[in-house]
Formats: structure tokens, C-alpha cells, sequence
């Protein structure tokens, strides 16, 4: 009986075995199974998350501190600013952290500043997170606003401002960057959209790096079969609303056009009964959309609706306000999309009832953000009881977020259109600005030609021969100067100019006087008379005389142009052209032909003023008691001329100056004569120019040089009020103390002056000299001399000027070189800046990074003119590069196996895809280097050959470097010598900076998912050793138990199997639920004291060891992850003390306390070792399952006295 029993057992323990094989096999088919389905949701989750970004997403940095250094350096660099700061919020702790302080130097490594500080400290931390935009801060008026320490370090460094702008992302604050200034200058537009460009990739990487921290512990959670299956429909049925979006917005011209579709969309993919979009960019928000009985109604198709019916839309459609209550927070700040119950009450009564009557009960209100602000809202509407899941959520943001990219894209177009009008104007100003140079250089000739003649005919003819050259370029070929006498009521030609040549009048068919009241000239007259420019064809009468008609149309003339000349109102004649072309002038050039016109009535005005001046010379010659008068103003008219011969011959005005001085001290027997110059807003006098004795005097080689005065306010005012006292010129006693400028009187008084005079230096209202002499005795001016010396000094004054208009040419060119420089690099910038947002596009929204690399080397090239270009790996063990992409003849080409045909004898030798990088010279120094194929020494002749017969001229290699490592190469090639200009490189580096991050991406990906995997191998692990692998311990124990039984009472072997099924029962079950559930419930877990007390007695049922268990302190419900970790632990150290220790005493204490629970394991066994890397892996479990809920694990024993075990839980991790 006993034989057969036995026999009975062995066979029920082989099918046990079978069905531990059987459970085996089941659990790797059902693990291969999930980790099939995790990468297909994995794969579904990352194309829909590819879609959803926006298009300014920047991938995330390897080293996020390094990356964040750069762009506070590069902002600071762009900005000129003087010091700058990178503070990121920690919002779970509400705190701000010092991230990054820049100054001059470089990177401050030791904070001067507080690293921490809470939000509620920091007064502009909140004002950037309600504004959401750039703002600056003035460090003396608003320092209540800044952190406890800053303002110190502020003002010893002598700041003044500080410009700050929060990192934003996806609408979430991550901090802000601060740049400090030492001046209040204000900042153009296109530095701080630069700023915010930085700031948004200093956003994107940090928030980057949290996705990817993100979706690294998302990848270690395992979900539930049946809710993986779910997640991936939806996600399928989301990728593909998403990408008819992305596919209408491709084709769809117009943003009325999108956004019906999107609504339809919706409709198709919420169950919705219906949606609309709101328009809340202004102060009102409108009704655009409507969905409604499957068709979208346009804001005119709402408002033509029955308003019996729909008279709460018809009101929605013409503007409305909304309060915070309605959405939780004020409508354009919010953040998130919210969920409106209607059914409860939740909004405006009468909205309320509307939407209850069209069974909308349940309503998601989705913000559409453009910028920072929630410009627009996407609604959506279905029935009572269904609410929307996360998910729904989710793809409702995104779509919104398309809606949003297309209403941005709207608005740039607009605002294209905006800069297109602002360049016209730009290129019509510079055009008028041509004129005026034109007109500004005529105006200069016949200046000059004024200056030299002394005929006054010979005036007037050399001014409309310098006119009729300048106009030459617009079709003038004759012009003519037409003069009106009063008395007969005539017109006679005066001047007449062709071809440059003056015309002989007398006995031409020209030489006669014209009526202005016959019939052929009455008209033109009238208008001559009434108008500022008369033009017309040479067959329209109003403008052409008919006597002349004949001679206009035999030179080839098509039109003629009159400019009338007029003294005060009358009219004196005008200035005649004949046009070569039909095409009317335009006002620009009208205005330049007036311009240069009234030089010619300038100059007919000086020659009756010299009529004048010469009949009263003549009368003053005939009265002999003025002969001595006019044998003075011959000495000095001669004076007068010498100095105006040197002003027109001398082209450095200070030496005029001082010839002037040496002038008027021959003529007035002056013993020294200075010019000042003064500048009022300085407050200081400068001498220009000095003479004594009729030699120039140099202040620094007398012993006792002149005193230095300035121009305060009060001697200024003693000076002009004393100089309009004594008619313009100043007489002082050189020997009588005087209030005005003292230390001046007394020195012209050491160097025996006994008089001295000033004359002032005005330029209208403006004081800007003062011309002065001394002489050695009291002088006598006669008037005659008086004169003379304000003839001289006008002329100083108009020297003065000059020195003045010169110096403010001077200026006016260097700034208008500035600005001329300043647009082409923002011009340069603008396109880099469009460059690197197209690639950063695609790195945000291509799901594929392989394709993203692609791109980059497509755009390199297109900016470039590049004919090819190819991006290299670099394997660092192998210390060789790798050919990875290839931009040929407009395609980008994989080097794969299959492209190898397309790419031999161009990029590779034959089909070799693993032949290495041949220049290196740029992968050496760590800079771009450019290689001429003719030229350069470091390419191999063979190489140099094959080039040469591809067209190859010039090659750029660029190294792709992450911090000081190398990780791949740019190699670039065109057909043309090429030298590339600074802007170039820049952009090129900046682009293959890009792939750079994008190369790191994959890197990162692939480490994830490979940490991902092995992580959850290991708890699989655990989970198997916790549960079968016990079982099959107390199987062997209670098998050994059968063993000792059958020698000793043999009639109780039969419970023992009983307990030998129950216990393989046991592990099948736990086994299956570690498969199915990562931990149990709650609820399961309740009661740990109650759950310890039924583990230790199945473990330690008919063993003969001694157990103790106690229980301490006020029991309370522990978490569930505490409570089946706890109990995994107490399993596996019970069973090595069984197992393993052959103890005979076993002791378990369970202490509940106010600040921790603890559980005690000690026994009277061998002891061991307690060294983790020898000590099995069921002390392993034990340390990782004490680290997964917080524990602090002790391990105490002792060789042949026993071992105890001890982790205690802190409070605040273990209570439920």
C-alpha cells in the first residue's frame, strides 16, 4: 500500500512538472506576445506625439547644462548685454534655481547670487508667468520685484535694466532668461525676436529632456493586455485624423477653407452631435463656424439663420464676453482644455438650456493658442454621460494646435504683405533720396560757378548749362530762359542752350518778341502765370507757342516742360525744356527741376542787385568828397577778396582761419586776434584759430599761454546781452576789472594790451563763436574799418558752418554706412534665421530622425549652391567614419546596400559602403575647413584626379562635434571655386549643430529602449523567482517531509500531498497574476498583519521549527505596493531560514509607529556571509524590493549563530 502510495505521488509530481513546463511555455509565449504589442503602441504613440508638436520643437541636448550655458552665452553675445542669468522653475517645489550666470568673462561656475528661492519671493516670476512675454525691469524703481541678494549684485556691478523672458513650451513656464545692461538704450525688434528664438530652444531642451525622462518611465510601467489594445486603436484613429489635417493643410489654400474640414474631422472622430470654432483675438469673441446637421455654416450663413430659432447663435456670431468663472481662469490665459458639464448648470443659464434642448449636454472647450495668448477656441458637443477620456483630450489639443498653425500662417502671410508695402516705400525713398543727391550735387556746381563768375549773364548761363547737363539722362536737349517785360507785356528769349553749346539769338527765327495777349499765347501764358509746372506735347496748344512750333518739332522734340520764375508774386518769365521722350516726369523729378530752377532766379535777382551796385559805384565817383572813402573800401574790397580768394583756394578751413586773423590784424593794426568756437551743450570754448603780430600763435610754446574758459550759462548771457547793448562789437579796457571773464582781462593786461574788442560769431539765433583782437593803445575804428571787420567776421561764421556741415556729412555717411551695413546682416540673419526654422520644422514634425538628417544636408546644400553633400558617422572604437546620407541631384539618397549602384564612382569606390573618410584636415583642427581640389596639399593625387574629372572646384568639410567629441562630419562639394563668406559658415555650422542633435536623438532612443527592456527583464525576473520559484521550494521541503514520513507514520503522507497541490496551486495563481498585474490593489493589501499571519503559517505548516510572530503598535492600512513588496520579502527571508539556515527558532516582529513600519526576520541558523554579490539572488530580490518602497535594509549575521534581517519604511512613504 505504501509502495503504490508512493508510486501515486511520483506520478502526481510528473504532472506537476508537465504542468510547471506547460506554464513555462505559456509565459514566454504570452511575454513575447506583449513585448510585440509594446512596440506597436510605442510605435503608434510616437508617430502621434511626431504629429502633434509644433513646428518650433528643438531636440533635446545631450548635456542640458552645457546646452543651456551656450544659449545664455549667445543671447548675451546678440544682445551686448553685460551679464546674464538662466533660472529654471521647479514647479513641483515651487521654487526657482539658479541654472546659469554669465558675465564678460565667460561662465560663472560658483553662483554670487541665491541658488534657490521661492516663487512668492520673486515678484516679476509672476508677472512673466501671467504675461507670458518679454519684459524689461528697471533695477531702481521696480527692485521690490527681484530675489533677496540679486539687487546687491546688481548694483555693484553698475546695472540698470534687465530684460527678462520666460522659457516657454507647449504653454508651460520652465523659467525665464535674464540680460542685464549698464545703460537704458533701447533694443531694435530684431534682437529680441532673436532672444526669443533662443529662448524657445532653451524651452525645447529642457522640456526635451523631461519628455525623454518621461518617456523613459513610461517605457518601464507595463499595462494591461486589454488596455494596450485600446490605447493603439485610438492612437491608430488619432494618427489618422491627425494626418488628414496634415494633409489638408498641405493642399488647402486658405484658412476659411481648413477649418471646415477640421470640424468635420471631429465629427467623424468624437461621436460629437456637434462643434464650432470661436474667434477670441480681439475684445469680443465671435461665433466663425458652426457644425451643425453635418454642415459647416460660415459667420454670414449664421447670421442669415431664423433668428426665432437660433437667436442665442445669431448672438454668439456678433460678439461676445465671457467671464472666468465660465472657464476656471480668464479666457485667454488658460492653458488647458475644459470640460463643461451642461447638464448641472455649469455656464450661462440660457446657454445651459439651449444646449440641453440640442442634447449637447457635454461640452470640451479647447483653446487654440497662437503665440502666448488663447486667440480662438475649438468646442466641441456631444450628449449627457460622456465625458472625454485623456486621450480625446489630447487629440482635440492637437487639432487645435493645427487650427492654430494655420490661422499663424494667415497672419504671416498678411504680415508678408505688410513688409512688402514697407520695402516698396523704403526702395521709392531711396529713389527720392537719389534726386536729392543729384539735386544736392547741381546745386553745389552752380554754387561754385556762382562763387567764380563776375558777368552776371555769364552767370545765368553757366547755372542752365550745369541744369541742362544734369537733366541730360531724362531727355532734355535744349533749354531756355524766357524773360516777361512788364511795360510791353512781352516775352523775349534771353538764354538759349543746345546741347550744352549757348545759341546765338540775334537774326534766328528765336530772335522776336511774343505778346502775351495774342491768341497763341494767351493760354500757355494764363498757365505760366497760375501753376508751378506745365507739360504736354509739342501738338497741344495750351502748353506750346505756335511760332515756335516749327523749330521744337524740327530738333526731334516730343514734349515740352515749363518752369515758371517769379519774384514775390510776380511772375518774371520761365525756364523752357524740349523733351526727347512722351513719358510724363515724375513728382521727383519735377521737385529736382524746380530745385535747380530757382538758382537761375537767384542768379537774375544778383544781376539786377549788381545793376543797382554798379550805378551807385558811379555816382559815388562822381563826388569827389568820397574819394577818400572809396580808396578805403578799395584797401578794403582788396582785403576782402584775398580772404575770399583763400577760402575758395584753400581746402583746410583752419588755415583759413588763421589767414583771415593775419588779414584783419594788417588791416586794423591789431597786436593779436583769436577765434573761438563755443558748444553750449558742453559748456567749453575751443580756440580755432590765433595770430600775434601777424604770425600764428600756438598756445602751448608761450610761457604764459592763454587762459582756458568755458561757456557757462551766465557768461554766455553777460556776452549776448552786452553785444546787443553795443550794436554787435564789444570794446574793453584791458586795465579796468571787469565781472565778465575775469582771468581773460587780466592776462590780455600782462601782455600790455590796452584795448580789446569782440565781435560774435552768429548763425541765426545761434551763438557759435566770437571772433576778438587786442591792441597795444587806444584805437580809433572808424566805421569803415567796423564794417570791415563784420565783413570778416560773417566770413568766419560761414567758415564756421562749413568746419560744422562738414563734420555732420561726415557723420550723416558713417551712420547711414551703418545702416546700410546693419540691414544686409539682418537681411543675412533673416534668411539664416528662415534657413534653421525650415530644419527645425522637420526635426519637430518628421517622425522619422533618419529623414530629419536628410533634410539638413538637402537645405546645407540648397543655401549653399552645393551640386552634392554627404553626412558621416564616426565610429570611435573603429576610429573610422562611415557614409551614412547623400544629397544627389535633388534627392536625398540612404547609403544603403540598394542606393550602392546610384552612389558608386561619386561618393564611393565600387559598392564599398564602409570606406572611410579621406580629408580630415577639419576633423583634426575641430573648424570647417575649405579644401581647393587645384590647390589644397592634403589631397591625395588620385583623389585630386577623380574630382577633377567629377567637375569637383572646392570642398568644405565641417565636423559635427558634440562638446569636444567628435561624432560625424559634413562634406560638401561644388563645382566652382568658392571663398564662403562668414555668414555662411555661421549658418552651415548652426545647421550641422542641428544634426548633431539629432544624431544624439537616435543615440538616446535606442539607449532608452534598451534600458527600457533590460529594467523590465529584471522585474520579470523577480516576479518568477518570488512566486514559482518559492513554490517549488516548499514542493521540495514537503517533498522531503513525504521522505521522512514514510519511514516514520506513513497514514499522514495523503495531507501532505493534499498541501503539496495546494502550495503548486498557490504558484500557479501568484504566477499568473505576475504575468497579468504589475501590483495587486489596494484593497487586497489592507490588512498586512492579518496577510503576514496566513503566509508565515502556510510556509512553516508541519515543520518542526519554533516560529514567534508578533505584532506591535496600532495597526493601519499601508499602500499596496508596500504591502506586497513587504510580504515578498518576509516570503523569501522565511524560506532561506527553512530553506537554507536549518534553523530551529524563527522570529518575525511586524512594528507599526508613528513615523515608520518595520519588519524583523531573525533565526538561530548557520549564518553566512552577508555579502549581496555572493549571496544568491534571493537577497538580491530582498535589497531591490527594500529599495522600491523606500526602505533602509539591515542585514546582520553570524557564521554558525543566526541571521537577521531588518528594513523600516518611513511614514510619509508607506501610509495609504
Amino acid at each position: 500500500m505504501a509502495i503504490a502510495d508512493t508510486a501515486n505521488l511520483l506520478e502526481h509530481i510528473a504532472k506537476l512538472e508537465q504542468e510547471n513546463i506547460a506554464l513555462r511555455t505559456e509565459l514566454a509565449i504570452f511575454q513575447e506576445r506583449s513585448e510585440l504589442e509594446k512596440l506597436v503602441e510605442a510605435e503608434l504613440v510616437k508617430a502621434n506625439d511626431a504629429l502633434a508638436l509644433t513646428s518650433a520643437r528643438l531636440a533635446e541636448n545631450p548635456d542640458l547644462s552645457s546646452f543651456l550655458g551656450y544659449i545664455t552665452q549667445e543671447a548675451m553675445a546678440q544682445l551686448n548685454a553685460n551679464a546674464a542669468h538662466l533660472i529654471l522653475f521647479d514647479e513641483k517645489r515651487n521654487v526657482l534655481r539658479t541654472a546659469v550666470v554669465v558675465e564678460k568673462d565667460g561662465i560663472i561656475q560658483e553662483t554670487p547670487i541665491a541658488y534657490e528661492m521661492l516663487t512668492a519671493e520673486v515678484g516679476f516670476h509672476t508677472i512673466l508667468e501671467e504675461t507670458q512675454k518679454p519684459r524689461f525691469f528697471d533695477i531702481e524703481t521696480e527692485a521690490h520685484l527681484f530675489w533677496a541678494g540679486s539687487i546687491a549684485y546688481l548694483r555693484d556691478r553698475g546695472l540698470k535694466q534687465v530684460l527678462a523672458l520666460p522659457l516657454l513650451a507647449g504653454g508651460k513656464l520652465f523659467g525665464h532668461l535674464a540680460m542685464a545692461f549698464i545703460n537704458n538704450e533701447p533694443i531694435d525688434k530684431q534682437k529680441i525676436e532673436l532672444l526669443q528664438a533662443l529662448g524657445h530652444q532653451a524651452a525645447l531642451a529642457i522640456q526635451l529632456t523631461n519628455l525623454a525622462e518621461e518617456a523613459k518611465q513610461a517605457a518601464i510601467a507595463c499595462e494591461r493586455e486589454q488596455a494596450a489594445q485600446e490605447r493603439a486603436v485610438h492612437l491608430a484613429r488619432a494618427n489618422t485624423a491627425l494626418q488628414k489635417t496634415v494633409d489638408a493643410l498641405g493642399n488647402i489654400e486658405s484658412v476659411e477653407e481648413f477649418i471646415p474640414l477640421v470640424l468635420k474631422i471631429v465629427l467623424e472622430n468624437f461621436q460629437a452631435t456637434s462643434c464650432s470654432f470661436f474667434d477670441s483675438s480681439g475684445e469680443l469673441i465671435y461665433l466663425r463656424y458652426w457644425l451643425i446637421d453635418g454642415q459647416v455654416l460660415k459667420p454670414t450663413e449664421i447670421l442669415a439663420l431664423d433668428p426665432d430659432k437660433y437667436e442665442l447663435i445669431i448672438r454668439l456670431a456678433e460678439g461676445f464676453t465671457v467671464s472666468d468663472e465660465y472657464l476656471g481662469t480668464s479666457n485667454r490665459h488658460r492653458t488647458r482644455a475644459v470640460q463643461l458639464d451642461h447638464a448641472a448648470g455649469t455656464c450661462v443659464p440660457e446657454f445651459d438650456d439651449f444646449t440641453r434642448a440640442c442634447g449637447w449636454e457635454s461640452e470640451l472647450n479647447v483653446p487654440c493658442f497662437i503665440g502666448n495668448s488663447a486667440d480662438g477656441a475649438l468646442v466641441i458637443y456631444r450628449g449627457a454621460g460622456l465625458p472625454y477620456s485623456e486621450a480625446e483630450i489630447a487629440l482635440a489639443e492637437t487639432l487645435s494646435a493645427q487650427l492654430a498653425l494655420a490661422l499663424q500662417t494667415s497672419r504671416l502671410a498678411e504680415e508678408a504683405k505688410q513688409v512688402a508695402i514697407v520695402r516698396e516705400q523704403k526702395r521709392v525713398t531711396q529713389e527720392r533720396a537719389a534726386v536729392l543727391e543729384l539735386v544736392n550735387f547741381t546745386l553745389q556746381r552752380s554754387t561754385e560757378r556762382l562763387s567764380t563768375a563776375t558777368d552776371p549773364k555769364a552767370i545765368i548761363v553757366e547755372i542752365l548749362r550745369t541744369i541742362a547737363e544734369v537733366m541730360a539722362p531724362l531727355g532734355v536737349n535744349g533749354i531756355g530762359l524766357m524773360s516777361y517785360q512788364a511795360p510791353s507785356k512781352t516775352v523775349r528769349v534771353k538764354v538759349h542752350i543746345v546741347d550744352g553749346v549757348e545759341q546765338i539769338i540775334a537774326g534766328s527765327n528765336l530772335d522776336s518778341d511774343w505778346s502775351v495777349n495774342s491768341p497763341s499765347m494767351a493760354i500757355p501764358w494764363e498757365r505760366i502765370q497760375s501753376e508751378n509746372f506745365i507739360w504736354g506735347l509739342t501738338s497741344d496748344t495750351s502748353v506750346l507757342i505756335a511760332e515756335v512750333r516749327h523749330y521744337h518739332e524740327s530738333r526731334g522734340a516730343r514734349a515740352i516742360a515749363y518752369v515758371p520764375l517769379r519774384k514775390g508774386e510776380e511772375t518774371t518769365g520761365w525756364i523752357g525744356f524740349d523733351l526727347a521722350s512722351e513719358i510724363p516726369p515724375t513728382p521727383q523729378q519735377i521737385e529736382m527741376i524746380r530745385t535747380l530752377v530757382s538758382q537761375v532766379s537767384l542768379a537774375i535777382e544778383m544781376e539786377g542787385l549788381a545793376e543797382t551796385t554798379r550805378d551807385t559805384a558811379i555816382a559815388n565817383v562822381r563826388e569827389k568828397a568820397a574819394q577818400e572813402r572809396a580808396t578805403q573800401l578799395e584797401k578794403i574790397n582788396s582785403a576782402l577778396n584775398k580772404s575770399l580768394q583763400q577760402l575758395a583756394s584753400k581746402r583746410n578751413v583752419s588755415h583759413f582761419l588763421e589767414d583771415l586773423l593775419v588779414v584783419l590784424s594788417e588791416n586794423i593794426s591789431a597786436a593779436f586776434a583769436m577765434l573761438f568756437t563755443f558748444d553750449i551743450s558742453t559748456k567749453t570754448a575751443e580756440i580755432v584759430a590765433a595770430v600775434e603780430r601777424g604770425i600764428p600763435y600756438v598756445n602751448k610754446e608761450s610761457h604764459d599761454p592763454y587762459p582756458q574758459i568755458g561757456c557757462e550759462a551766465e557768461n554766455i548771457t553777460l556776452l549776448l546781452d552786452t553785444f546787443s547793448i553795443d550794436k554787435e562789437i564789444l570794446f574793453l579796457n584791458a586795465l579796468e576789472p571787469i565781472s565778465i571773464i575775469p582771468e581773460v582781462i587780466e592776462w590780455h593786461a600782462r601782455m600790455g594790451h590796452q584795448e580789446i574788442a569782440a565781435v560774435p560769431l552768429v548763425a541765426g539765433k545761434d551763438l557759435i563763436g566770437m571772433l576778438g583782437f587786442a591792441f597795444t593803445e587806444k584805437s580809433h575804428l572808424p566805421s569803415l574799418e567796423i564794417e570791415f571787420i563784420k565783413s570778416l567776421a560773417a566770413q568766419a561764421t560761414l567758415a564756421l558752418q562749413l568746419i560744422l556741415l562738414s563734420e555732420e556729412s561726415k557723420q550723416a555717411a558713417l551712420a547711414l554706412e551703418r545702416e546700410q551695413a546693419a540691414e544686409a546682416r539682418v537681411t543675412q540673419l533673416a534668411r539664416a534665421n528662415a534657413t534653421l526654422k525650415q530644419t527645425l520644422d522637420v526635426l519637430a514634425t518628421e517622425p522619422e530622425l533618419e529623414r530629419s538628417l536628410g533634410h539638413v544636408l538637402k537645405v546645407t546644400s540648397e543655401q549653399l549652391g552645393s551640386s552634392s553633400s554627404a553626412l558621416w558617422f564616426y565610429d570611435s572604437i573603429a576610429d573610422s567614419f562611415a557614409i551614412h546620407t547623400v544629397y544627389l541631384d535633388g534627392k536625398i539618397v540612404p547609403a544603403i546596400p540598394e542606393n550602392a549602384p546610384l552612389l558608386s564612382g561619386k561618393w564611393i569606390r565600387g559598392r564599398d559602403l564602409s570606406a572611410d573618410l579621406v580629408l580630415k584636415k577639419h576633423i583634426r583642427d575641430r573648424v570647417p575647413v575649405i579644401y581647393q581640389v587645384d590647390e589644397c596639399p592634403d589631397i591625395p593625387t588620385s583623389i585630386r584626379r577623380h574630382m577633377q574629372r567629377l567637375g569637383i572646384k572646392t570642398l568644405l568639410g565641417i565636423p559635427l562635434l558634440l562638446g569636444s567629441e567628435i561624432i560625424g562630419s559634413f562634406t560638401i562639394r561644388f563645382d566652382r571655386k568658392r571663398l564662403l563668406e562668414p555668414d555662411e559658415l555661421e549658418l552651415t555650422q548652426a545647421l550641422a549643430h542641428q544634426a548633431t542633435l539629432a544624431i544624439q536623438l537616435l543615440k538616446r532612443a535606442e539607449e532608452a529602449k534598451q534600458a527600457a527592456l533590460y529594467i523590465e527583464r529584471n522585474r520579470l525576473a523577480g516576479e518568477i523567482h518570488d512566486t514559482l520559484a518559492q513554490s517549488f521550494t516548499s514542493i521540495s521541503i514537503q517533498t522531503g517531509v513525504i521522505r521522512w514520513m514514510l519511514q516514520q507514520d506513513p497514514s499522514a503522507i495523503e495531507s501532505i500531498l493534499d498541501r503539496i497541490n495546494d502550495i503548486a496551486q498557490t504558484g500557479l495563481a501568484e504566477a499568473r497574476r505576475s504575468v497579468w498585474e504589475i501590483y495587486p490593489t489596494a484593497q487586497e493589501y489592507a490588512n498586512l498583519a492579518e496577510k503576514l499571519a496566513q503566509l508565515v503559517e502556510k510556509l512553516t505548516r508541519d515543520c518542526p521549527t519554533q516560529v514567534d510572530l508578533q505584532i506591535l503598535g496600532s495597526e493601519y492600512q499601508v499602500s499596496a505596493m508596500i504591502g506586497y513588496n513587504l510580504l515578498k520579502l518576509a516570503q523569501e527571508a522565511i524560506t532561506n531560514a527553512l530553506k537554507h539556515a536549518k534553523a530551529t527558532k524563527l522570529s518575525i516582529v511586524l512594528a507599526y509607529q508613528n513615523v515608520q513600519v518595520s519588519l524583523r526576520i531573525a533565526d538561530n541558523g548557520c549564518g553566512f556571509q552577508p555579502n549581496l554579490d555572493n549571496g544568491g539572488f534571493g537577497l538580491l530580490s530582498i535589497s531591490e524590493r527594500s529599495d522600491r518602497i523606500g526602505g533602509q535594509l539591515l542585514i546582520n549575521s553570524i557564521l554558525g549563530k543566526g541571521t537577521e534581517i531588518l528594513v523600516e519604511i518611513p511614514l510619509e512613504e508607506q501610509k495609504s
